[in-house]
């Protein structure tokens, strides 16, 4: 039998952080995980970012952290966002069938019957469901962009204040990033300095008797 090789793993360096230090786990503190969400998903995210920027001090530290910390909040708005849209789906179709737009709109002709509520469950219900009220719904131009849009109004104000918030998570990430390249940078400038000067200095040499 042929001898097997273990093939190394392209993905990852030799240097790459398998894990945050404990020591800056320590400062860290707790995670601003919500009990609905994935505490490793963060973790791994954690250390994601601090393989990208490659922190060597602990200020580094401290903005592999706050971009942890941003782009969770950013997607955690975001998610909930969908959530609300998810929610006002029922109540939204509801007030599009009751509004003057289609006026002509009658539950005992276009729902066989049923009631109103049952009617509207039915678009959360099986896909052969979700399609029979979409066919119902279409001669009186109900689709589900318009249900979303019907949402979005009815729930504008709380989406807007996400909106919001997610604007002002991404001027903080920019502003972190803006910090890291202006560090360096500034921190190239100093080291080039520092070297040119030790190269200028006159050789400290031995006197040979």
């Amino acid at each position: 039998m042929a001898n097997q090789h273990h093939q190394p793993d392209k993905t990852t360096t030799a240097d790459e952080l398998k894990e945050v230090p404990p020591h800056i786990k320590a400062i860290f503190g707790e995670s601003p995980v919500l009990n609905s969400e994935n505490r490793d998903t963060y973790e791994s995210l954690l250390l994601d970012i601090a393989n990208q920027i490659r922190p060597q001090t602990i200020f580094e530290w401290s903005w592999v952290k706050d971009l942890t910390d941003l782009i969770w909040e950013i997607r955690r708005y975001r998610w909930q966002i969908i959530l609300i849209l998810e929610a006002a789906s029922k109540p939204a179709l509801k007030a599009l069938l009751k509004s003057t737009e289609v006026a002509t709109f009658s539950y005992k002709f276009i729902a066989e019957r049923e009631e109103e509520e049952s009617f509207a469950d039915k678009l959360f219900g099986s896909s052969e469901e979700q399609s029979e009220v979409y066919a119902k719904l279409a001669k009186y131009s109900i689709d589900s962009e318009s249900i979303a849009a019907q949402a979005l109004l009815m729930w504008g104000k709380e989406i807007r204040a996400l909106e919001d918030l997610i604007g002002r998570a991404e001027r903080r990430r920019y502003h972190v990033l803006r910090e890291i390249a202006f560090y360096r940078e500034t921190l190239a400038e100093l080291l080039d300095l520092h070297t040119q000067k030790l190269i200028d200095e006159k050789p400290d040499l031995k006197e040979v008797a």
